[in-house]
């Protein structure tokens, strides 16, 4: 009985870190990786691509798995202390896009946005996004990035990919 309660209260734990470092918010289809951890978690996409999330000594890696064929998504990261990729639609526009994102410190993150322009085969870097707690997709290009003190800010993005405040009327 004490090592199933010990077990409870340890997944918890883990639970409750997890969720504190994650920095994508709201999707369904993602993965993540602690820093130090020997997991390998891979999510696949609509697309027919995989992405994998990998400790190695150079940092944490994202690598792009597609025909057999393997290339990073971005440079190893040794400064990250949480990974996660996810999917979504980003501006709406009936194309999967790839998020990819890692946090250097507890309020501190980069998130990447992976768009493929239609009949181009690759996925290219649309926007860099930098905050500190979170971020969270509103679909039509619309985001909100949560901060340390839980205000929030909504943006959105231009069809080049820069960041705009949406003016609060």
């Amino acid at each position: 009985m004490k090592k199933i309660i010990a077990f409870v209260i340890l997944s918890v734990a883990i639970t409750a870190s997890v969720s504190a470092q994650e920095v994508i918010k709201g999707l369904k289809n993602q993965v993540f990786l602690l820093k130090g951890s020997r997991a390998l978690p891979m999510i696949k996409f609509k697309e027919g691509i995989s992405v994998l999330l990998e400790n190695k000594e150079d940092g944490m890696n994202f690598t792009v798995i597609k025909n057999g064929k393997q290339y990073p998504l971005i440079d190893p990261v040794a400064s990250a202390t949480y990974g996660q990729v996810a999917e979504t639609d980003v501006d709406s526009d009936g194309s999967t896009d790839i998020i990819a994102a890692y946090r250097t410190a507890p309020n501190q993150f980069i998130l990447y946005i992976f768009k493929k322009a239609q009949f181009e085969t690759e996925y290219k870097m649309w926007s860099t996004v930098t905050g500190s707690t979170s971020v969270q997709f509103e679909g039509n290009s619309k985001l909100t990035l949560t901060n340390a003190d839980n205000t929030t800010a909504a943006f959105t993005l231009s069809t080049e990919g820069k960041l705009s405040p949406v003016d609060s009327k």
